[in-house]
């Protein structure tokens, strides 16, 4: 899956800097080191936009800060860490599958789908939309480490999908729909008594 997801997006490693990337990365002074590391966590997205929006992302933000530490200027990076952020995805897609007793093959040919399929060409491509990719990470850990809990009854599985969850919020507001995808897997599971317990948390 990470060899495919390469293999289809190299291209992207020689691209630039597009709209929105000019806001949150080239003009964003929180990203010079980790003492605005509060600022990120109170501040909108687009705190350096012209009209800053009312998103609330910092999880995006700090990836962003990561980038600029390790990469430096260097563009190709921030490409990079988008193109091993879809890997995970897929990785995680695959995983979930085997979780829920598909076969093999079946959960390879679900996650390979999702990996190259082309609707998220621009999730991968456009730094800016990094978003989707990180709260995806975040969601599908969570339901995996519920689904453990599920099998194994262990507190630490259960607090590892909250902790998941509270990440997938961090990262972008699409997070909110996880306790549904929850409910959803209890019944899949034939546990819906247990539903107001081990979702209200959430």
């Amino acid at each position: 899956l990470f060899s495919l997801t390469f293999l289809l997006y190299t291209p992207i490693l020689g691209g630039g800097f597009l709209w929105d990337d000019l806001y949150l990365i080239a003009r964003n002074r929180y990203l010079e080191g980790w003492q605005f590391l509060p600022e990120i966590f109170q501040s909108s997205l687009y705190a350096f936009a012209l009209e800053p929006s009312n998103y609330y992302r910092p999880l995006q933000t700090v990836t962003y800060l990561l980038d600029r530490i390790v990469f430096k200027d260097a563009v190709w990076g921030y490409h990079l860490t988008n193109l091993l952020l879809h890997g995970a995805v897929g990785f995680l897609c695959y995983c979930f599958a085997r979780r829920l007793r598909f076969g093999g093959k079946a959960s390879f040919w679900v996650a390979l789908f999702f990996t190259i399929h082309p609707v998220h060409t621009e999730a991968v491509g456009y730094i800016a939309g990094r978003a989707d990719s990180l709260s995806a990470v975040f969601i599908l850990t969570s339901l995996l480490c519920f689904h453990c809990y599920l099998e194994k009854t262990s507190f630490g599985l259960y607090l590892a999908s909250f902790g998941a969850f509270l990440l997938a919020l961090l990262s972008k507001e699409i997070a909110v729909v996880l306790p549904i995808l929850l409910l959803l897997l209890l019944w899949y599971e034939g546990r819906k008594r247990e539903r107001a317990k081990l979702l209200f948390p959430f």
